[in-house]
């Protein structure tokens, strides 16, 4: 099998496959770049972090970096072959990841409380309709039960 030269995953299951697939395809000692397209920039300590966890673990790769193209943060390590599976990497990267929905749900904030607003509109008119229309029962039962007492 050559070199191959970009795989693409849209999914943790398909990155694991294109890194296996990348893997397969290098000798041993052969490098090759990870990059990763997340929501934000990871920030050094998040970097830093993912950087000991994988050197840890027995990996041998580059210090992460982080950088925007075109609009588009990514975070980029080298590889190199005879490394653990590197497939095993996945879950190291995922928490950079769950941070980068996190800031973007941050980000976006504004519009998600957009589209929420009249959702939480309605649910405060229907909860005051519902109340009036209940307030005359609701007298009338009080009113029974103080007759009783």
């Amino acid at each position: 099998m050559g070199n191959v030269n970009s795989l693409t995953g849209t999914s943790e299951t398909e990155l694991a496959r294109c890194l296996n697939l990348m893997e397969n395809s290098l000798n041993h000692g052969e490098k090759a770049k990870l990059e990763v397209a997340t929501y934000s920039l990871p920030t050094k300590e998040d970097l830093d972090t993912m950087w000991a966890e994988m050197t840890v673990s027995g990996f041998h790769v580059s210090k992460p970096t982080a950088r925007i193209v075109q609009g588009i943060p990514l975070t980029s390590i080298v590889i190199t072959k005879g490394s653990p599976i590197w497939a095993a990497i996945i879950p190291l990267i995922v928490p950079i990841a769950v941070i980068g929905l996190i800031a973007f749900g941050i980000a976006k904030i504004e519009t998600i409380t957009r589209a929420l607003l009249p959702l939480v509109l309605a649910a405060g008119g229907l909860t005051i309709i519902a109340l009036g229309i209940m307030r005359q029962p609701a007298i009338k039962a009080a009113e029974t039960y103080a007759r009783r007492r």
